[in-house]
């Protein structure tokens, strides 16, 4: 699971990426491109949220890919979240079982 969780993180870190160049040249994140395109990603589910001059980015771990109870996310302060197989990773991405932020 563990070599799962590395597509969650990356696909993150360039979807917030891509919401803040879309930020720069429209000065808000309202319609900012911030889930993958369709069927690009195996192991996560991805959700945006945005408004004028916020957004949040989750991706959920696929019951069917065993990762059930893994989430993390990411906002435009770069806060970011995590669960991992019952550790909760506060301020962080845990990327394996156990560990800390």
């Amino acid at each position: 699971r563990q070599g799962k969780v590395a597509e969650a993180t990356s696909t993150l870190a360039d979807l917030k990426i891509r919401a803040e160049q879309y930020f720069q040249d429209n000065r808000t994140y309202e319609n900012a491109p911030c889930t993958p395109p369709a069927n690009t990603t195996k192991y996560f589910d991805y959700a945006c949220e945005a408004n004028a001059t916020t957004f949040t980015i989750r991706a959920t771990g696929k019951s069917t890919q065993d990762l059930a109870g893994f989430e993390y996310s990411i906002n435009q302060n770069n806060q970011k979240s995590s669960k991992y197989d019952g550790y909760v990773g506060d301020g962080c991405w845990l990327t394996k079982k156990g560990g800390t932020c």
